[in-house]
This record gives structure tokens, sequence and C-alpha cells, in this order.
């Protein structure tokens, strides 16, 4: 979806693949089994049926563990890809402190005020970055390093593990068919299931401006 022709976000791609075989950022695409790799730079489109995700250019005949499912995946802390802690959002600011009462809901309501993708006012959402069903990935992964705690409540249940979305953009959001990526240094919707209406309105849009978001529950979303 990537290209009016077909196609997809060369990084994007790659990253994806990197994530199933266990955080292998060294991997890169080949459009054969023993390489080179493709000639389309990061921010390429590759237009291509099928590729092939390589460790080295020695590696055609090399087997790989591949990650059976998100439960499974073990979030890489301290080593975050370049193209994604670029993209980190800035803090809130000290001056503008967030209401502590109203639990996660009033907390990303304060923050972001309209929908991050459409800023939209009426008919938002608190949406979870990684969701409440993952919580037990959450706790083993460690996940709750990257959270603003409120006492009494659940570790996934952080402003900083969640953004404002309109409610029919959350729904959608939660069924996984659309996530948010790194392009050019911009987040940007990437949409991963296509539809017409879908695709024209949302594919390749930059977020709204946010803040106080941890880059890591945005990775783990992605995965």
């Amino acid at each position: 979806v990537d290209h009016p022709e077909g196609g997809i976000h060369h990084e994007t791609a790659r990253i994806a693949c990197a994530i199933l075989a266990n955080n292998r950022w060294d991997g890169f695409l080949s459009e054969t089994r023993a390489g080179p790799p493709v000639k389309e730079g990061p921010d390429g489109i590759l237009r291509g049926q099928n590729y092939y995700f390589l460790l080295s250019h020695d590696s055609a005949n090399e087997k790989y563990a591949v990650v059976p499912s998100f439960g499974h995946w073990r979030f890489p802390h301290d080593n975050l890809l370049q193209i994604w802690t670029a993209c980190k959002p800035p803090s809130i600011p000290h001056d503008r402190r967030l209401p502590r009462h109203n639990g996660m809901t009033g907390a990303t309501l304060a923050r972001d005020i309209s929908c991050r993708i459409t800023n939209h006012i009426e008919g938002t959402e608190h949406a979870h970055l990684v969701p409440r069903r993952e919580e037990r990935w959450f706790r083993e992964n460690g996940m709750f390093r990257y959270a603003n705690q409120r006492p009494g409540s659940e570790p996934v249940d952080n402003s900083k593990n969640a953004i404002l979305l309109r409610s029919d953009l959350h729904t959608i959001f939660d069924q996984k068919r659309f996530t948010v990526v790194p392009k050019s240094s911009v987040l940007l919707i990437h949409i991963t299931a296509p539809t017409f209406e879908l695709t024209n309105l949302y594919h390749n849009v930059s977020l709204q401006p946010i803040i106080g978001v941890a880059i890591e529950y945005l990775l783990a979303q992605f995965a």
C-alpha cells in the first residue's frame, strides 16, 4: 500500500522481519535466498512478490529461530534501533501537570485533548498501545520501567502506554488494522489490513503531536 501499484516501505518490512527473528537488527532483505541485499534504501518501496530475510551474506542455508507469537517475544531493552529512538516523543513539560485522581482516562484526555490522528475532540477514548490482554507479557518483560505508575493501578494502565483516539479508530486500532511506525524520522500511520477507505484516509498520515508517550510502547504495539 506504499505505492499506487503496490509495495511496502522497505525499513518497515525489514524491522518486522527482524522482530520475528528475535530482534536481529543486522538482518537484511533479498530477492533471492543467497542475497545480495535489495538495492532500495531504507525509505524505498519494495514492489517484488517475494523477499527473504537473511542474517549475513553467507547465511543462504542458515536456519534461525523465529519468534512464534507476541507472547514469546522478548523486548529489546537498551537495544532499540536509531530510527525508533529518533522519533521518541518529548516528555510532558514540568509546568503542565496531569490530573492524578482521574486515572489513566483522565490523564490521557488532559494530555492529548484531541484524537492523535484526526484532531477531533468529540467522541474520543484512550487507546492502550500494549493492550490489557498482554498484561502478563508486560510484567514478564519489565515494561513497567517506562511507565508513569499511579498508586493502585495496574502497570499496563498508564498514560505513557496510551494515546487518545476517536472511538471508531480505537476499535480498528485494537483490531490491529493499523499501526504506528517511523518513516523518514516521522511517526506515521501504517495500514496493515488495507481497504480503500482506510488506505485513502489514513495510510502514511502523520500523527498529531504527541508528548508523554514511551517510544518503547509504540515499538511493542508494532510488534
